[in-house]
């Protein structure tokens, strides 16, 4: 599962927000999207768009057979993505199916 806190550059534009401060009214037609890389090949393996909400869970078919992932988060809006999201890398080859990952993106 990955979480994250909504942001809101309209409303934010005189006070930024921290990264750990709670999630806010989103701007008006603003998604996530989650997208996991095969970190060694950087070959796109799956991608969750035009999510709402806070936070998503992972399948374990959603890595593939990759050793290790690259897992980016960011926000889209009319098309565009955001030019700064979050990423992180997982190393897959400790765990056996069923994968039990749970991690927090603030």
């Amino acid at each position: 599962e990955v979480t994250w806190a909504n942001r809101n550059r309209l409303t934010e534009d005189a006070v930024l927000l921290d990264w750990n401060e709670p999630s806010v009214t989103p701007e008006a037609g603003q998604t996530t999207t989650i997208r996991i890389y095969n970190h060694e090949t950087n070959a796109l393996i799956t991608e969750y768009a035009d999510l709402s909400g806070v936070s998503h869970t992972f399948d374990t078919s959603d890595f593939g057979a990759a050793p290790s992932a690259r897992i980016t988060v960011l926000s889209a809006r009319d098309g565009f993505d955001s030019i700064q999201g979050h990423e992180i890398v997982v190393d897959l080859t400790p765990f056996l199916p069923p994968y039990d990952l749970t991690f927090e993106v603030i």
